[in-house]
């Protein structure tokens, strides 16, 4: 039997980027900084100047890895950075990201929070068409998937078609020579935000690290969504139903063994009565899932295991 006896808190990694900002790469050291307790095993940034691409990585805390030298040397106005909790993988600096790719349509850095449930499978289907994996992090499955074939096409369609492919939970970052494309997963299970900062953007799994570099909430990625980050601002694609379909969220936490509350509306009556349902549901042996609609679909809010 499973051993269950585990109460301890895992976020399971961490990514912040920045875009359209000086020092980005500093910015980013802060970000992850702030963002540490989501990983204590490795971190890295990549940063973009000139179209030409810099990355330090390194197990270790955040403080461990960088210092003045080598964030020096991570010039420009755009960086993704990443604190690693090892899950699918393993540990070692192989599966430490970001992740960093060469290819003749561009190259491109990508950072990874979550997990795909099918990555075996896809694994096995990308290496029997030549692949060539460089980790065991699951991670570098969507490298994988997104120049599995080379065209001529914007890269948000090959983008798309990958996150079509994947089943999981997850929140990623993929920057290239002048984008950051922000993605997050079909049911909202990972979290990912939005801030701004000056002129310029930032990304974050979670808000605490604004507070840190000066930015300001704009909004959360919603569950499906891929939003662009460039010198036009944000572009958003989307909303969930056209970009990942899925089965309603509710239908899939239930189906995980969740008591699942869903609440409908805005207003301070409808949490209260999400809230009474809640205290409803103590005592069935079931974790509890709070569903709170959005301006574009369904999001996890907040979990509580209040199995007895």
């Amino acid at each position: 039997m499973a051993n269950y006896q585990d109460r301890q808190i895992h976020e399971e990694c961490g990514v912040f980027g920045v875009f359209g900002v000086e020092k980005a790469a500093s910015l980013t050291y802060y970000g992850l900084h702030s963002l540490q307790h989501r990983g204590q095993e490795g971190c890295g940034i990549v940063s973009v100047d000139n179209r030409t691409f810099h990355r330090v990585k390194g197990e270790g805390l955040v403080t461990e890895v960088f210092n003045e030298d080598n964030l020096r040397a991570l010039t420009g106005n755009m960086a993704i950075g990443h604190v690693r909790y090892s899950t699918t993988g393993g540990g070692g600096i192989d599966n430490v990201q970001p992740f960093m790719f060469m290819h003749s349509t561009g190259d491109f850095a990508l950072a990874h929070n979550g997990n795909l449930v099918n990555s075996f499978q896809l694994k096995t289907f990308l290496e029997e068409r030549g692949s060539l994996f460089h980790s065991t992090s699951d991670s570098e499955i969507f490298a994988h998937l997104i120049k599995k074939e080379t065209d001529s096409r914007d890269r948000i369609f090959p983008i798309l078609e990958a996150l079509n492919m994947v089943e999981g939970a997850f929140a990623l970052l993929i920057m290239t020579a002048s984008k950051i494309y922000a993605c997050r997963d079909k049911h909202g299970l990972r979290p990912l935000s939005i801030g701004k900062l000056g002129d310029g953007y930032v990304v974050s799994s979670e808000t605490c690290a604004f507070e840190v570099v000066g930015a300001e909430f704009i909004r959360d990625v919603a569950p499906g969504e891929v939003v662009i980050i460039d010198v036009n601002g944000l572009q958003i694609d989307g909303p969930t139903a056209k970009v990942m379909n899925s089965e309603p969220l509710d239908q899939k936490m239930d189906a995980f063994g969740f008591n699942t509350i869903i609440c409908n509306g805005n207003s301070l009556a409808d949490l209260e009565q999400a809230f009474i349902l809640f205290d409803r549901s103590h005592g069935s042996g079931k974790p509890t899932c709070f569903l709170l609609h959005t301006t574009k679909g369904l999001g996890v809010s907040f979990m509580e295991n209040n199995a007895d």
